[in-house]
C-alpha cells in the first residue's frame, strides 16, 4: 500500500520520501513501482521520460529522522496493530517538525484514538487509500475529534491533487464508510458459498456482472489482503458486534498466512505477486440466471407481485408490513405461506440468485443481523446461527425492490 501511495504522489509531481524499517523492504516497493510504471509506459498511458521523472521523485531512506526532515505530510501505512501505530507515532513526534501532519492510511482503526497518542492531535487525520491505489479513485478521509479545520481541507486538497475522490467520514466510526459495508461483506460471500455449495468465480461474476462491481468480492478480499480483512474484522466485532457475524474461513486464512494477492495465495491462487486478476465469466450459470431474470421482469413486475402478496394479507398483517413495531413479534405461518405460493411461482428455480441479491442490499442498507429468507416446500427464516426466540426484522428482496414483513420472532421451519 506504502509504494503505491508514494507512486500516485510523485506521478502528481510531488517530492516523496519511502521509508521503511529495513533498505531490503524499500527495495522490493521499488521494483513495484517500476514496474507499475512500466506497464503505464507500454499502455502508452505515460511516456518512458515521464517514467524516469517521477522515479526521480522518489527517495528511499531507512533512517526516520531524516525521512521526515522536510516533510510537510506523513503519510503511515504500517500493518494494521493498534499497538504497532501507537509506537511509530510515539516516534515520529519526536522528530518531526511541528508542523508536520499526521495521516494515518488506517483501514479500520479509530482516528481520535491514534491522533491522541500524539502531541498534535489537531494536525492528525485518517487518509484511507484502497488497494491498489494507483488504480482505486477513491480515498476516505477521517478527521479525528480535534481534528482542525484548516488540516481537512488540506488533505482534501491534497487527495484532489493526486486525482482522487475524497469523501469524508463526518463520524470516526468502525470501518468508516467502505469496510463497514465490505468486510461484513466479505463474510456474506462465504456463508453464501457455504450454504448454495457455489464456487467463488460463481459468485464473483455474477457480482461483477449482474451488480456493477468492478471487481468479485473474493477477488477484492484478496487484492485487500487477509491480514486486513481478519484485523478489520476483529476490530468491527469489538466496536460494533451488530455490524458483522464472521465466517471462519477468513481467521482460518489469516492463521495459515495465506495473505491474498501479497503471498500468492488467498482465496485465490496467484502465478506471482503483481496485480493478477482472476479470470471471471459472464457464461456462469449465476450470472445468466441473473440476467433471465432482469429480462423477465421490470420494477413495475416486482411492484406488481408486492401488491399481489399484500392483497392476500389480513389487516393485522398489512398493517404491520407497513408500519413495522420494533417491540412486536409473532410467528408468521399465513404470511410465509402467501409468499411461498407467490414467490416460488417465479422464483422456484432462482433460489441462488434472490438469495444473493438479497445479501447484499441487507449489507448495503442495514448493516444488522445477517439472516435470509430461503424458498422451499417450507419457509425457513433464519440467521447465519438461529436461535428460536430471537427477533427480526424480515425483509424479502426481489431485484432493488423489498417488502418489510416487519418484526419476527424466530420459531424454527413452519
Amino acid at each position: 500500500m506504502g509504494h503505491g501511495i508514494a507512486q500516485v504522489s510523485a506521478m502528481s509531481g510531488y517530492n516523496v520520501v519511502l521509508r521503511d524499517i529495513e533498505q531490503q523492504f524499500l527495495d522490493k516497493a521499488m521494483e513495484k513501482i517500476r514496474w507499475s510504471l512500466e506497464k503505464l509506459v507500454s499502455k502508452e498511458k505515460i511516456s518512458k521520460q515521464e517514467s524516469d521523472n517521477i522515479l526521480g521523485r522518489i527517495k528511499t531512506i531507512v533512517d526516520l529522522k531524516e525521512a521526515v526532515s522536510q516533510a510537510d505530510l506523513v503519510i503511515e501505512a504500517v500493518p494494521e496493530i493498534m499497538d504497532l501505530k501507537k509506537k511509530v507515532y510515539a516516534e515520529l513526534d519526536q522528530v518531526a517538525n511541528k508542523n508536520t501532519v499526521f495521516a494515518s492510511n488506517t483501514s479500520t482503526l479509530p482516528i481520535t484514538e491514534i491522533a491522541n497518542t500524539t502531541s498534535r492531535p489537531e494536525r492528525f487525520i485518517g487518509i484511507h487509500f484502497f488497494n491498489p491505489p494507483q488504480l482505486m479513485k477513491l480515498v476516505e478521509v477521517i478527521p479525528g475529534q480535534k481534528t482542525g479545520q484548516d488540516i481537512l481541507n488540506l488533505t482534501v486538497d491534497y487527495v484532489k491533487s493526486v486525482k482522487k475522490e475524497p469523501v469524508i467520514c463526518k463520524k470516526d466510526v468502525p470501518g468508516f464508510i467502505v469496510n463497514r459495508l465490505f468486510i461484513p461483506m466479505v463474510h456474506e460471500a462465504c456463508w453464501l458459498k457455504q450454504r448454495e455449495n457455489l464456487k467463488m468465480e460463481e459468485i464473483d461474476s455474477a457480482v461483477k456482472f449482474n451488480l456493477g462491481f468492478p471487481m468479485g468480492i473474493f477477488e477484492l478480499a484478496d487484492f485487500t489482503g487477509m491480514d486486513v480483512i481478519h484485523k478489520a474484522t476483529i476490530e468491527l466485532q469489538i466496536r460494533d458486534k451488530k455490524v458483522i457475524f464472521p465466517h471462519p474461513d477468513v481467521e482460518k486464512l489469516y492463521n495459515e498466512k495465506k495473505f491474498g494477492q501479497k503471498s500468492g495465495e488467498g482465496f485465490y491462487k496467484y502465478s506471482d505477486e503483481k496485480y493478477e486478476r482472476v479470470q471471471l465469466d459472464e457464461t456462469h450459470d449465476l450470472v445468466l440466471q441473473v440476467k433471465e431474470i432482469n429480462k423477465l421482469f421490470s420494477n413495475n413486475d416486482y411492484i406488481e407481485l408486492f401488491n399481489k402478496i399484500k392483497s392476500n394479507l389480513n389487516k393485522e398483517e398489512i398493517e404491520m408490513l407497513n408500519n413495522p413495531i420494533d417491540n412486536h413479534s409473532y410467528t408468521i405461518s399465513d404470511i410465509s405461506y402467501t409468499i411461498n405460493q407467490e414467490v416460488l411461482e417465479y422464483y422456484e428455480s432462482h433460489i441462488t440468485v434472490n438469495f444473493l441479491l438479497f445479501v447484499i442490499n441487507e449489507v448495503l442498507y442495514k448493516c444488522d443481523y445477517m439472516f435470509y429468507i430461503e424458498f422451499t416446500d417450507e419457509l425457513i427464516i433464519c440467521d447465519v446461527s438461529p436461535k428460536e426466540g430471537r427477533k427480526f426484522n424480515v425483509y424479502v428482496c426481489l431485484g432493488q425492490n423489498e417488502i418489510n414483513l416487519g418484526p419476527v420472532t424466530y420459531v424454527g421451519k413452519l
